[in-house]
């Protein structure tokens, strides 16, 4: 009884804060409901669904979403996981390095995002400074107004803002690979390349597993970063699930194609959520 009084209150947070939101996207995405008859909506079943596979502006998010996500993870993984190699071992500074490279990922949202839309800035971006300083480039880019560099500048931010904690979670990781193992491999005169294809991967593919799990999903519900520097544009080239959920919920009031929006692709996330649990209980009992 004491447990059960103990949990109790977790347990009623997370039903205020996450299942009843929830429930009601779930309610509100197969109803009609507007701002204006949010108490008086009507029951459409799955046509909010149904008519976003016919909306132009919604494929187009579709694909944006998966382009960001996929340059964003593979980034973040892949630069956290150097980050977590270079911090492995002791050296003269590493704390202070470590703290540094923390920084991106502790600071304020809306403060570091502020600080890059001036570093994005088409007339007074540091950036272009540099390539007219340097004989680069005779022009400054438009970082934040052309479709291609708009979506590499929004996914270089959230790369920055996200990969030192992915680098903390590795670093974990690696530390309770046996040093023993590479001890092991030097006396076999293996190679860097060999103790890591051998050694480093195997031992860390259950939190790799779930730090890509992790990374997918709330790559792909971004919101802030896109908001922020581009709302979406130019010509809706980094529109993404987030940003037209909330331009058609919240700007223009249609709640439940809003909610539609943001549900499209739960199964699909569901799914990816049990194979990685899946991969990452059996990986635990080998």
């Amino acid at each position: 009884m004491t447990g059960l009084l103990l949990i109790l209150p977790g347990f009623l947070l997370i039903a205020a804060l996450i299942a009843y939101p929830f429930a009601m996207s779930i309610f509100l995405s197969m109803t009609n409901a507007e701002i204006s008859t949010l108490l008086t909506p009507q029951f459409v079943g799955l046509d909010n669904f149904i008519r976003l596979l016919g909306d132009s502006l919604f494929r187009q998010a579709v694909i944006n979403s998966f382009v960001f996500t996929l340059i964003a993870v593979v980034f973040k993984i892949g630069l956290g996981l150097l980050m977590a190699l270079a911090l492995y071992d002791n050296f003269a500074g590493r704390r202070t390095i470590t703290a540094l490279l923390l920084f991106s990922w502790v600071a304020p949202i809306a403060l570091s995002l502020l600080t890059w839309l001036w570093l994005l800035d088409s007339l007074y971006s540091p950036f272009n400074w540099v390539l007219r300083a340097t004989g680069i480039m005779d022009f400054g880019l438009s970082w934040l107004g052309e479709p291609v560099l708009a979506m590499i500048s929004i996914a270089i931010v959230n790369v920055w803002r996200g990969f030192p904690f992915f680098g903390l979670m590795l670093l974990a990781g690696l530390i309770s690979v046996p040093r023993s193992l590479y001890e092991a491999a030097n006396l076999d005169g293996a190679s860097g390349w060999q103790k890591f294809r051998l050694i480093t991967l195997p031992m860390l593919r259950v939190t790799l597993a779930v730090l890509v799990l992790y990374a997918t999903i709330f790559t792909f519900n971004e919101f802030a970063v896109v908001q922020i520097l581009t709302r979406g544009g130019p010509e809706n080239s980094t529109q993404v699930f987030a940003t037209l959920a909330f331009q058609r919920g919240i700007l223009s009031g249609n709640l439940g194609e809003a909610s539609a929006i943001t549900l499209y692709f739960l199964p699909v996330f569901a799914v990816l959520s049990l194979l990685m649990l899946k991969l990452s209980w059996k990986e635990r009992e080998l």
